[in-house]
């Protein structure tokens, strides 16, 4: 692995891994909502993984997301990804905050 030099790549990895470890913690919670029935997938893309089984429908989050960090990585230079990367951010911080206030 290269080593990272810039302090603004440190601080775009560390936004990356951010919503890495959230994507996980989103796939985490809806999962056993799912499983034990207390919450519905509103997302007809995931709806299609989640009516098929619940581990592809992990698989397929985690997969996704990873992809699109490793895509923003490599166009972190470009202001759309900086954008990008920052909107995703926001909205899985709002996304803990929904988790954290409204259902556990």
């Amino acid at each position: 692995m290269a080593k990272i030099d810039k302090k603004e790549d440190r601080a775009i990895l560390l936004c990356l891994f951010s919503i890495f470890l959230m994507n996980i913690v989103d796939a985490s919670i809806t999962t056993r909502f799912l499983a034990n029935g207390w919450a519905f997938e509103a997302n007809p893309f995931m709806k299609f993984f989640t009516d098929r089984s619940l581990s592809l429908f992990v698989g397929v989050k985690l997969l996704m997301v990873t992809s699109v960090c490793f895509i923003y990585w490599n166009q972190r230079k470009t202001r759309a990804a900086k954008f990008a990367i920052l909107f995703v951010l926001l909205v899985y911080i709002g996304l803990m905050f929904h988790f954290l206030f409204n259902l556990i």
